[in-house]
């Protein structure tokens, strides 16, 4: 069975990037996916692994007040 980032790669970046359930990109990608999908979707939060949170930091803090 593959892994959810080999599926990923292989269908690429753009329909991976219309869904709200995966994320997919460099950090200003990410960025700009999080503030897009607020603003259209009304997603406020999501909830990341643990494994996560040191990688994700920069993301947060460019967010932080927004």
């Amino acid at each position: 069975m593959a892994s959810i980032g080999a599926i990923a790669k292989s269908i690429g970046p753009r329909v991976v990037g219309g869904t709200p359930y995966v994320m997919y990109g460099t950090l200003t990608q990410l960025r700009e996916q999080l503030e897009r999908r607020r603003d259209q979707l009304g997603i406020s939060y999501y909830v990341w692994r643990a494994r996560l949170m040191e990688p994700m930091a920069p993301v947060v803090a460019d967010l932080a007040g927004r």
